[in-house]
């Protein structure tokens, strides 16, 4: 890995001062330059800087695309003795030069729209990473502009999106005056940037927690959220090693979940059957111990986000679109004995059958922030879902989740999953225990 450089730049520049004399020629450069300020600010040796360091960075001179960030500790202050627009613009029109830059608009949006902090982004490598796939950047300039007592200090610094640093600049930038701005240069000794410890990867305090941007919670074990995915496809699979000796791998679940008009989630998801160590009935099929079970295909539309209300909240519908008939949930009928009971139950199961087939969701989903809580509850026509994830760290959550069935005769009454998820820049590594199935399983999220 090249070491990257860090360059203290101080440099003097002016704008030419208006003689008398050229009156004409004047008036000319004031019609051509009308948007151009007397005072302006000279970011030339900065970007020289950055594109020679991108340059033996990726070992060729092909033009990098770049997304501006900027941080201000403290933007009153600075707005007094400085012109922001002005600066962000020639810093902008400089970098468009060597580098094809973001669109700050689009930029901005991001960072709004997922309500990330400038921190977050220079700390944690996920949120970065999901930051500059947004953004279609692979690299990043953070700018931080902060007030010293005779000068603006820019603290600037080039990463790529696995906040790797690549070049970094600290300029001075004097109060302004009518005729002159200043910067002074000087380059001292490169250095590289240091590694986080241990512990600072994995804090363990118990402050109040930020829910990272981009992770997909769209879903908690049994029932969805009233969240939506965050890229636009998601792909879950769920294992179950039940002889690890034998590599007797079951799978469980397979869903795909399809994101599109921001607010509207299409989802196919497939099930196993599944052992059910409580069930009333000994074998979960009657002709079969393993296999397919039922698919189904859902659409939700998410009606507000956390933005307008403290939760989210969706509604839903499910069709079921395939079924075993030989699977035992619904057949209450095969454990009568007595034909007017068996006639009744055959009524029962029929009704059951029938709300499955097609269903209406309901769900509600929020953050409580200061000790990290997700909490979502389901309703269906059928089941009733509550859950919750608790951050851990920025990328670790620990799950539970329920379902109670308040239909007529269950085979079941309820079933409880709980367990922890690893979150990287693709999904999420689930490590879970299905108590009415007695299994330990394995998850995989991918997000694209």
């Amino acid at each position: 890995m090249k070491k990257a450089s860090t360059f203290y730049i101080h440099k003097t520049t002016s704008t030419s001062k208006v003689r008398f004399g050229f009156l004409f020629l004047s008036v000319t450069l004031v019609l051509i330059f009308f948007t151009v300020n007397a005072f302006g600010y000279d970011f030339s040796d900065i970007r020289r800087s950055l594109k020679r360091d991108l340059e033996i960075w990726q070992g060729n001179a092909k033009r990098g695309k770049i997304a501006v960030v900027y941080n201000y500790s403290d933007r009153e202050q600075i707005k007094k003795q400085y012109n922001l627009i002005l600066l962000k613009k020639d810093l902008s029109h400089e970098l468009l030069k060597s580098f094809d830059v973001a669109d700050p608009i689009i930029v901005q949006e991001i960072i709004k729209t997922n309500r990330l902090e400038y921190n977050q982004l220079t700390e944690n490598k996920y949120i970065l990473k999901q930051f500059a796939t947004r953004a279609d950047s692979p690299h990043i300039l953070f700018v931080d502009l902060q007030t010293k007592p005779n000068n603006l200090l820019a603290n600037i610094t080039l990463v790529n999106q696995d906040k790797k640093q690549i070049s970094k600049v600290i300029t001075e930038i004097q109060p302004e005056r009518k005729d002159q701005t200043s910067y002074h240069p000087q380059i001292v000794a490169q250095k590289s940037e240091p590694e986080p410890s241990v512990y600072q990867t994995f804090d363990m305090d118990f402050t109040s927690r930020k829910f990272t941007a981009g992770q997909n919670d769209s879903w908690m074990y049994f029932s969805p959220t009233a969240m939506v995915n965050p890229e636009t496809h998601a792909v879950d699979l769920v294992l179950w090693f039940k002889d690890v000796a034998d590599v007797d791998i079951r799978p469980v679940r397979l869903r795909y979940d399809i994101r599109f008009l921001e607010v509207l989630q299409f989802g196919l998801q497939t099930y196993a059957i599944a052992e059910k160590q409580n069930a009333q009935s000994d074998e979960p099929n009657l002709s079969k111990e393993s296999g397919h079970h039922s698919t189904y295909i859902s659409l939700k539309y998410q009606i507000v986000d956390e933005t307008v209300l403290p939760f989210n909240l969706a509604i839903g519908i499910r069709q079921r679109i395939l079924w075993d008939t030989d699977n035992t949930d619904y057949r209450s009928r095969d454990r009568i004995d007595d034909q007017a009971d068996y006639d009744e139950a055959e009524e029962r199961d029929e009704k059951n059958n029938r709300y499955n087939q097609l269903t209406l969701q309901a769900m509600i989903t929020g953050k409580i922030e200061p000790i990290g809580i997700l909490y979502s509850l389901y309703v269906d026509s059928m089941t009733l879902g509550t859950g919750i994830k608790f951050i851990l760290t920025p990328d670790i959550k620990l799950l539970v989740d329920s379902v109670y069935y308040y239909y007529e005769d269950p085979e079941i009454s309820n079933d409880v999953a709980t367990g922890i998820q690893f979150y990287n820049a693709v999904g999420s590594t689930d490590i879970m225990y299905q108590f009415e199935t007695a299994q330990v399983q394995l998850g995989f999220n991918v997000n694209f």
